[in-house]
C-alpha cells in the first residue's frame, strides 16, 4: 500500500482555495468498536466537515459544491497487537451513512444544506452502516511507514489473532475540537509532514 494516500486520509488539512459560499460547518465523533481477548477497547476522534459551493470549479460533486474536512483518524488501541486505524477517506460521508442521515453527493445546492442541517439534529449515537465502513489498517511496524497493511472489518482476526472482532463503528454529532495528537504515534511523522510540504 503506498504510504501518501494513506497518511492523507488520516489527516486531512483544511483548504480553502476556490470556495465560494459557505454551508454549515459540522463536527462529529467516530468512535470504533472492537472486542478482544481481554475486554472492550475504544478510539475516537472529532472530524470537522467544511461545505462550500465552488463556481470556479462545478465538478465533479454534484451541484459545484466542494468538502473540506480536518481531523484525524480514530485509534484503537489494541497493546501488544499494535494498533488499529480507521482512516478517513471520504469523511464528509461517514456521518450521512447512518440510519439518520441522507446520501450528501447528490442534490444542488440548497438540497445540501438542507441535508446538512438534520444532520446536524442527529440525536445520540447512530451506528454507522458496515458496507460503508471507512477503510481499516494497521503497522506491522509503527516506526516504519512501509509497514501499513490492509485489516478486513470482518476478520480482524487474521491482522490481530484470534478473539478480535470489530464490534461497529458508531457517529455522535458533537460540538468538540476536532482532534489534533495522531502525530505523536509516529516516530517519523515530523520527517513526513516537512517533506511533503516542500513538494
Amino acid at each position: 500500500m503506498r504510504i501518501l494516500p494513506f497518511l492523507l486520509a488520516i489527516v486531512v488539512p483544511l483548504v480553502l482555495a476556490g470556495c465560494g459560499e459557505r454551508l454549515p460547518t459540522y463536527r462529529y465523533r467516530m468512535t470504533v468498536i472492537v472486542d478482544t481477548p481481554e475486554g472492550v477497547r475504544t478510539g475516537s476522534s472529532v472530524i470537522e466537515v467544511r461545505t462550500f459551493t465552488s463556481p470556479e470549479f462545478p465538478g465533479p460533486e454534484a451541484g459545484g459544491v466542494i468538502t473540506r474536512y480536518y481531523g484525524e483518524a480514530p485509534v484503537v488501541d489494541l497493546g501488544g497487537r499494535g494498533l488499529l486505524f480507521a482512516t478517513l477517506q471520504g469523511a464528509d460521508r461517514y456521518a450521512a451513512d447512518t440510519s439518520y442521515g441522507e446520501r450528501m453527493n447528490t442534490g444542488n445546492v440548497d438540497e445540501r444544506r438542507r441535508k446538512i442541517r438534520r444532520l446536524m439534529e442527529m440525536p445520540g449515537i447512530e451506528n454507522m452502516r458496515p458496507r460503508r465502513y471507512p477503510m481499516l489498517v494497521h503497522f506491522r511496524d509503527i516506526d516504519d511507514p512501509n509497514t501499513v497493511e490492509h485489516v478486513d472489518p470482518e476478520n480482524l482476526a487474521a491482522s490481530f489473532g484470534p478473539g478480535y472482532r470489530l464490534d461497529g463503528i458508531t457517529i455522535e454529532m458533537t460540538n468538540d475540537r476536532p482532534t489534533e495528537s495522531i502525530g505523536s504515534r509516529f516516530s517519523w511523522w515530523d520527517h513526513y509532514r516537512s517533506n511533503r510540504l516542500r513538494v
